[in-house]
């Protein structure tokens, strides 16, 4: 039985463009280099159907024929995120269309609207034909639907079939017109609608209502995600093979959602030496989606760009980029692409080899890593990563919200959430998983919800409540629980906040640089806050930290408040506190039985992932800062990428990468 196992190194391929004697020499190349995986298709259209109902699959099936005598697997993909020319020539009504009715042509990639069922019927046929023919391929690794699918033009499209799909949208959320125009207070500026055929579709030229416009986000969201299903859902027919889609780091669509008929999830990511630990928080989230490992379906070799490269990538960063996944317990990683482009809109961006056919600059980094994982391989398929304690809430539904209606102003909520509250406790060394609202609270002994500004996503509220009642610790706000579903505020100035937290708001303010308010620990020491103040009066609560005197109207006021809520704990933070105090605060609940061993005792710059399972115990280790640190190993560890075997401090170089297997 022919068969590929992970981990999966591989690049996404375009043989459509290229002839038999290039193919041939690429393929060699590909097997030499160590790659396993290669994935095909997704902008393959015109060649896989030259002509409506016309389908010619024998060179696909040729190329993954060839891919299969090599020992390369094949990711193969729907090709819909690139309608032909004569299906947009004969259905111009499948472009989507910009708030001022003017329709794109074509020329590009991603030129559909979700919601055109012409466009749909269309994309079922090719994808039923594709998945016929090759539904008992051995070599087909599994598929991919469509490409990084998202909101047309990052708005979403204004074309009559969306307009009715809006206003369908409001009538099933609202039954009635006059409910919608209470909960969205329509009486004010004399708004109120007549009727849900009245309701406009939010132009950016006009200064919509933030709920109407929050509203469409989720309206169009949620048409990306019944497009992406349909076709996750037509191909699960013909194959047993996994099913998904390749998403970016973007906000606006919950990848929850997107995810839920996927059998895994399949991330895009494209990061600069500054940039890598972004990639972070994102790896930390997609783990949590689904129970199956993920798949890094692209990342750049050596630089992104279109038709201008980016700036050189040094020595190590490939291979620290391409361990992320695997550290974070996923399968697989892939390069975008294997050859660069000759022509088009790509045809400067990284790739494995070049245009010509030559190797570019880390194609010998590459094959060492694929050595590397090859060399790792029993390791990482026998165990998992170690489960997290500590959880931090994200919400796709508050990046829609804060778009619209900052509350203050701030870098946005990704933003905000990433630098003030997620990178401080990794660069602790303490371990956290990132989790949508819908997630399971019973792994975490702490959980922390900042700028989560409405609780009842996925009857979080209801929930939450238990699992605090139940011995959970609660970490809130600031700005969290001060919106309802509808984007407006509660009759009171929060949901539950105030009555669980013991608490009661008496002064609330956007923070001013001019006006610096500091706070006091119990100590009396004297700290730094920022973003937001409110001011609390305690009723029941105890303070964890005040505003000083030199706070102004807000002197004496709680700043953090403390409340046992049943068998648990909830600490309300009414501003960002400084980093030290975040953690302090962190580690107090970590020192509870409930958290021991959830530290990791490394430098900042050091990421340190555990795994166990049948293969044994361990770890991945890689820097991520391109700077010297360092790593505590407690118990003697052999480093399986080079044999050797290590106990206590150790140094980490830049952009170095171990795979630690416990040895007692």
């Amino acid at each position: 039985m022919w068969k590929v196992n992970p981990p999966y190194i591989g690049a996404a391929y375009y043989p459509e463009g290229l002839g038999q004697e290039r193919i041939a020499y690429d393929l060699a190349q590909m097997k030499q280099t160590g790659i396993n995986t290669i994935r095909l298709a997704e902008f393959a259209w015109s060649r896989l159907e030259p002509e409506e109902g016309h389908y010619d699959f024998h060179w696909l099936r040729t190329v993954v024929e060839q891919l299969a005598e090599q020992g390369i697997g094949t990711i193969l993909c729907t090709p819909s995120a690139t309608p032909p020319f004569w299906l947009t020539d004969k259905h111009p009504e499948i472009l989507p269309m910009r708030y001022n009715g003017h329709r794109t042509t074509h020329g590009a990639r991603l030129h559909y609207c979700p919601n055109n069922l012409v466009y749909r019927q269309y994309i079922s046929r090719i994808n039923t034909a594709l998945a016929q023919e090759f539904a008992d391929c051995e070599s087909v690794l599994g598929w991919q639907v469509d490409n990084e699918a998202y909101l047309p033009f990052g708005e979403g499209c204004f074309c009559p079939d969306c307009e009715r799909g809006f206003r369908h949208f409001l009538q099933e959320r609202f039954t009635d017109i006059a409910d919608l125009n209470e909960a969205w207070q329509l009486t004010l500026w004399s708004q109120e609608y007549p009727s849900f055929a009245q309701v406009l579709m939010p132009r950016p030229d006009t200064p919509h209502h933030p709920s109407l416009k929050t509203a469409w986000l989720e309206f169009q969201e949620q048409s990306t995600i019944a497009y992406i299903d349909e076709q996750i859902t037509a191909l699960k027919r013909h194959t047993r093979k996994p099913v998904s889609t390749d998403m970016m780091p973007l906000p606006f669509i919950d990848h929850v959602k997107a995810n839920r008929q996927a059998d895994l999830v399949m991330f895009n990511h494209y990061c600069n030496e500054e940039g890598m630990h972004h990639v972070l928080f994102w790896l930390d989230y997609l783990k949590t989606v689904k129970d199956t490992p993920l798949w890094n379906t692209e990342t750049d070799p050596n630089g992104n760009g279109g038709t201008t490269l980016m700036g050189y990538k040094p020595q190590g960063f490939c291979t620290a980029n391409s361990w992320l996944p695997m550290a974070f317990g996923g399968e697989a990683n892939l390069y975008w692409h294997w050859r660069g482009h000759r022509a088009g809109h790509e045809l400067m961006h990284g790739s494995v080899i070049d245009s010509a056919g030559r190797p570019t600059y880390t194609q010998l980094e590459i094959s060492r890593i694929a050595q590397d994982l090859s060399r790792c391989a029993r390791f990482l398929n026998g165990t998992k990563l170690k489960q997290a304690r500590i959880a931090i809430h994200y919400s796709a539904y508050a990046e829609k919200l804060f778009a619209h209606q900052g509350i203050c102003e701030h870098p946005g909520y990704w933003h905000v959430l990433f630098k003030h509250f997620y990178m401080p406790l990794i660069e602790a060394g303490i371990r956290v998983d990132i989790i949508s609202p819908d997630h399971d609270l019973t792994p975490y002994a702490c959980v922390i919800s900042p700028l989560l500004a409405c609780l009842d996503e996925y009857d979080l509220r209801e929930r939450l409540e238990q699992w605090i009642e139940q011995g959970g610790r609660w970490i809130a706000g600031p700005l969290t629980d001060v919106r309802n579903r509808h984007a407006a505020k509660f009759a009171e100035p929060f949901g539950s906040l105030e009555q669980w937290g013991g608490i009661r708001l008496k002064y609330f303010a956007a923070a001013n640089a001019a006006y610096p308010f500091p706070i006091q620990d119990q100590e009396g020491t004297a700290l730094e806050s920022q973003l937001w103040y409110d001011g609390f009066e305690l009723e029941g609560a105890s303070a964890y930290a005040v505003y000083g005197e030199n706070a102004h109207e807000f002197a004496g006021l709680a700043a953090m408040t403390v409340n046992n809520k049943g068998a648990g704990k909830i600490t309300v933070l009414g501003t960002v506190p400084e980093e030290a105090v975040y953690i302090q605060l962190v580690r107090s609940y970590m020192r509870e039985p409930a958290q021991s061993g959830a530290g990791i005792n490394a430098s900042p710059n050091v990421l340190c992932m555990p795994r166990s399972g049948p293969a044994g115990e361990g770890s991945i280790v890689i820097e991520y800062r391109n700077r010297p640190g360092w790593l505590t190993i407690d118990a003697p560890a052999v480093n399986l990428l080079t044999g050797a075997t290590l106990q206590g401090k150790v140094e980490v170089p830049a952009f170095a990468v171990m795979v630690l297997h416990n040895l007692a």
